[in-house]
């Protein structure tokens, strides 16, 4: 069956997204201004808030975060969501504002991109509308929106992804890999550690299966080209965020085996909430990926009557169902194996690749709907339909409620600290956003990995002050910044000047004599004899090598670009 496309489809496309983003985010449309406090909400809204306040404040890049665990790089925090278009959002909007309106937006990215992978693939606009409602439809997101763990926001990037590789491949076009992988760069950029590794295992399932399938080097080509790009455009962020990783590793231990009954819980149960008990390990806010039975059906339907369209999209779902079972093989399971790779290595959580799964089973479900509607002629556009509207109506009855406690809850109110100081109250890890707008440092703090740091909080024993000289003398405070730092300081000898935060590399001395040490782990400055201004600035080399890297390969894409459309003359058609 031929499905051409129609000049207002574009249009018809835009709007249909962007009603199924309004739908499906609606418990959040009338509390933009609200904010959700359970689970992981304050660990990310701290980060969100630490970028927010460093450049409307103090007009500086968000590189450092005084304010969290005694300070610590902000910037290359994986968790951190700056390199990203929608950063915009939270500086016009405020924090809140701008991280709710993320959701309908990328809900509407989602599908799409749903839609236009359907279309490439060569289905027509009712199956591609079920490619493109399944994936975010899913009750994956609201359930991980809802307990706070917002990284997941970018996951939504994925069916673009798959579309653009896919595209790629079959066109043999490398600029269309470059722009997959800058979405997967993008994704990293919003601070998808699991996102944006789960987006490259996929399009390598794909590509090699297609590649074998075709015997065709072609695709594996293609891969390459996207992970060259990938790395190149991320660099910004992936360069000072593997030197973090590398000072503060986050070794996994944990041994993940789950009941492969716990698949059909996740993948076919209707009763799933984001703070109950889930099927295996972990609660309902990782297990929850609701597709439900008619799109699991319609999948199945797909794989049988169309085999060989559905064969890449059933490799990678099995390979991805067999990740989440965990190490029931022991050494040879397949999650044991991926373990051993890098950035795979400090990942934990198997059920999180349940993610990528119901993007491949919705394309199944969606080449299922397209062998009805062939099969059925006439009448075929009608159950087409009826399908897609069922499957939509029952997603929706599941997921988007579950998003009510992003914009519930009360903030902690503490007491404004006219000049910042370190606070070592022990619930701090649990309330680190409010000491953050209190002017304070939360120096027990909750991260991606334990952050031990030797700062003294201002209301504990031994605290000798935010900065101090180790000998003799007197200093003074002339300017206190996240990023930099200004003291005048007078020694009759030489000593050494010790600021109550931690210790990075990233710090430089900018003005004034002396040499940055460690001093047990604190900042510190090595200062002579006499009054001297002493200023430091964090300035992370990485970073300086990450924006010059980044920069070249956004010109490489960009020639790229140029290049390829000279040679096609400057035509692109999509079938």
């Amino acid at each position: 069956m031929n499905h051409p496309q129609t000049a207002r489809e574009p249009v018809l496309v835009g709007l249909v997204a962007v009603a199924f983003a309004l739908a499906f985010s609606y418990p959040v449309l009338g509390h933009l201004s609200e904010a959700g406090f359970r689970r992981d909400w304050d660990l990310l809204r701290q980060l969100d808030w630490a970028a927010f306040h460093s450049v409307t404040h103090f007009h500086q890049l968000p590189l450092w975060n005084p304010y969290k665990c005694g300070g610590m790089p902000l910037l290359a925090n994986p968790h951190s969501r700056i390199v990203t278009p929608f950063f915009l959002l939270h500086l016009f909007l405020g924090p809140n504002v701008g991280l709710n309106l993320e959701v309908p937006l990328h809900l509407a990215i989602a599908w799409s991109g749903g839609y236009v992978l359907g279309r490439i693939l060569g289905l027509g606009p009712r199956a591609a509308a079920l490619s493109a409602s399944v994936f975010p439809g899913s009750s994956w997101f609201y359930l991980h929106m809802a307990v706070g763990q917002v990284v997941y926001l970018p996951s939504l990037y994925l069916p673009w992804i798959a579309a653009l590789t896919w595209f790629a491949i079959v066109r043999e076009r490398l600029f269309f890999a470059g722009l997959a992988g800058a979405l997967v760069a993008l994704t990293l950029g919003e601070g998808g550690v699991y996102p944006a590794p789960q987006a490259l295992l996929l399009v390598t399932l794909v590509a090699l299966t297609v590649a074998i399938s075709r015997r065709s080097f072609w695709p594996v080509v293609i891969l390459l080209a996207l992970g060259g790009f990938a790395l190149g455009l991320a660099a910004i962020k992936l360069l000072p965020m593997e030197m973090l990783l590398r000072s503060h590793p986050r070794p996994v231990r944990i041994v993940e085996s789950n009941p492969p009954g716990a698949l059909w819980t996740a993948l076919f149960s209707a009763q799933q909430a984001a703070f109950a008990r889930g099927p295996g390990r972990w609660g309902f806010h990782e297990w929850g990926a609701y597709v439900g039975g008619l799109a699991g059906g319609l999948a199945v339907l797909g794989v049988v009557r169309s085999p060989r369209r559905a064969l890449p999209w059933l490799v990678a779902s099995l390979v991805f169902l067999s990740l989440v079972l965990g190490q029931n093989l022991g050494p040879w399971s397949p999650w044991s194996l991926l373990h051993h790779l890098p950035i795979f290595s400090s990942e934990r959580v198997t059920p999180r690749f349940l993610i990528p799964c119901t993007l491949t089973l919705g394309v199944a479900a969606a080449i299922g709907v397209e062998w009805l509607e062939r099969r059925l002629g006439r009448v075929g556009t009608i159950v087409a339909t009826v399908l897609v509207g069922a499957v939509v109506v029952d997603l929706w009855a599941v997921g988007p409620a579950e998003l009510r406690p992003m914009v519930e809850g009360r903030e902690r109110s503490l007491s404004f600290s006219p000049t910042f100081r370190q606070s070592g109250d022990i619930t701090a890890f649990l309330h680190m956003l409010p000491l953050s707008k209190a002017n304070m440092g939360a120096v027990r703090c909750y991260e991606y990995v334990d952050f031990p740091s030797p700062v003294i909080g201002a209301d504990q024993p031994g605290y000798r002050g935010e900065e101090y000289l180790v000998g003799r003398g007197s200093i003074r405070q002339l300017e206190w910044t996240p990023n930099a730092l200004t003291y005048q300081v007078e020694v009759a000898t030489p000593t050494v000047l010790v600021v109550n935060q931690n210790y990075d590399p990233g710090w430089r001395l900018a003005d004034g004599g002396g040499e940055v040490v460690s001093e047990n782990g604190l900042l510190a400055v090595r200062v002579p004899a006499g009054a001297s201004r002493v200023k430091l600035v964090y300035r992370g080399r990485p970073f300086a090598i990450g924006v010059l890297v980044t920069g070249l390969t956004l010109v490489t894409l960009l020639t790229l670009w140029w290049v390829e459309q000279r040679r096609a003359g400057g035509h692109l058609r999509v079938k």
